[in-house]
């Protein structure tokens, strides 16, 4: 038998096609995907349905490997739920992204009203310059990942607006800065909590089933609206500010600022507790709160008319 007669059938096999297709996976996972960068991975992946088997599925799968990407903050699957191959793809997807935005993040002016962001297409072919005008920041808003109602949830503390007993007025309130005063018909404030089941989100985000079956769409369908109400306070005409949520003991907790006057609220037994903090002059405010659990302390950073922090 001549050499011929054994690369013959390799050759008709790799004829009219890419080369790297016709490679035996061993060759493929010791020594190709080693040397190739996690970019250079997704984009391999996305030429043929068989790369993304042998990334994932393969004991000796690339993934695993490449873990010395500085990890964001992920979402609590890999605590509470139990970790899939996928899991791992996209938490790497997610630190090459962070190390790539860390590079060519964006850029705050000061004064906050402007945003300079160095951008790139989907093909990373194009880099251009963008500037946004950023005309309000939510910063009245919470969000945390909570243990709350006996599984794992998203929360989302809100400050919510409006006029009271539903009147209808002229003015839109959602037209108006937060900051708005002399109103001619002043307007009442409710702090809000929803939540969404991690669960609910886990089961419709996995990439393994198939969104267009009955059976998934039935499924859907029986689940409970994504946005569930927890609990709202009202405040009349006083406007809280600085939203806080947080967990103390295993119970959830929300804060909100008012003056020099720290309210707290516990979800579980529907109480609040009221903190005064020391008179130290007519234009206090407070700037930010933090609940430091293991010290059963709450930090709380104020500043006067100048901006001076006490």
């Amino acid at each position: 038998m001549f050499l011929s007669d054994i690369l013959q059938p390799l050759v008709s096999r790799l004829k009219g096609s890419c080369l790297i297709h016709a490679l035996p996976p061993e060759i493929l996972l010791d020594l190709i995907f080693p040397l190739l960068s996690l970019c250079d991975l997704l984009h391999l992946r996305a030429t043929k349905d068989s790369f993304t088997s042998l990334m994932i599925l393969s004991p000796g799968g690339e993934w695993p490997k490449k873990f010395h990407l500085p990890l964001p903050l992920i979402h609590p699957p890999f605590q509470h739920t139990p970790a899939r191959d996928y899991h791992l793809e996209r938490a790497l997807i997610r630190a090459f992204t962070l190390e790539r935005n860390w590079k060519i993040g964006p850029s705050l002016l000061p004064g906050g009203k402007y945003l300079i962001a160095s951008m790139a297409d989907i093909n990373d072919c194009r880099y251009y310059l963008a500037v946004f005008d950023v005309d309000e920041t939510p910063k009245h808003r919470n969000n945390l990942f909570m243990h709350y109602q006996g599984e794992q949830r998203i929360v989302v503390f809100y400050v919510r607006r409006g006029f009271p007993t539903g009147a209808l007025y002229s003015q839109d309130p959602s037209t108006m800065s937060y900051d708005a005063s002399d109103l001619e018909h002043p307007l009442s404030y409710d702090c809000v909590c929803t939540s969404v089941a991690l669960g609910s989100l886990e089961y419709l985000s996995d990439p393994n089933k198939d969104n267009t079956l009955p059976s998934f769409r039935e499924y859907a369908k029986s689940l409970p609206r994504p946005f569930q109400w927890s609990s709202t306070v009202s405040f009349g005409e006083i406007r809280p500010e600085r939203p806080f949520l947080c967990q103390y003991l295993g119970a959830p907790y929300a804060a909100v600022c008012h003056k020099n006057r720290v309210v707290f609220m516990n979800f579980d037994t529907r109480r609040t507790t009221h903190i005064i903090c020391p008179d130290m002059g007519p234009n206090m405010r407070i700037l930010a709160l933090k609940i430091l659990p293991a010290q059963a302390h709450v930090l709380v950073v104020r500043a006067d008319s100048n901006g001076d922090q006490t």
